[in-house]
């Protein structure tokens, strides 16, 4: 449970950064071949999309949902593992 919640509030925080930035200029497919081309930008937007799991994860832990706070810190290292392999090997 931790893992997908994990996963998806980035996402959405991935969506609204979309929206309120980048919806006038460019279609969401040119959005996301524009940053699969700049990398570095794409692993900072990531970065940023990250940060919505620190209220989850203390939230979880405030409500004594370990299991599901250690699911919060796992997808969050996974995703730091998608952004080293942006900056580092791509």
């Amino acid at each position: 449970m931790g893992t997908l919640l994990g996963l998806f509030f980035p996402m959405v925080a991935f969506a609204l950064i979309y929206i309120f930035w980048f919806y006038d200029t460019m279609a969401p497919g040119d959005y996301l071949n524009y940053l699969w081309i700049r990398s570095a930008t794409f692993a900072g937007i990531i970065s940023i999309s990250l940060i919505i799991n620190l209220p989850v994860f203390y939230f979880n832990i405030w409500s004594h949902r370990y299991e599901t706070a250690r699911g919060v810190i796992f997808s969050t290292m996974l995703c730091g593992g998608f952004i080293i392999y942006l900056k580092l090997i791509r």
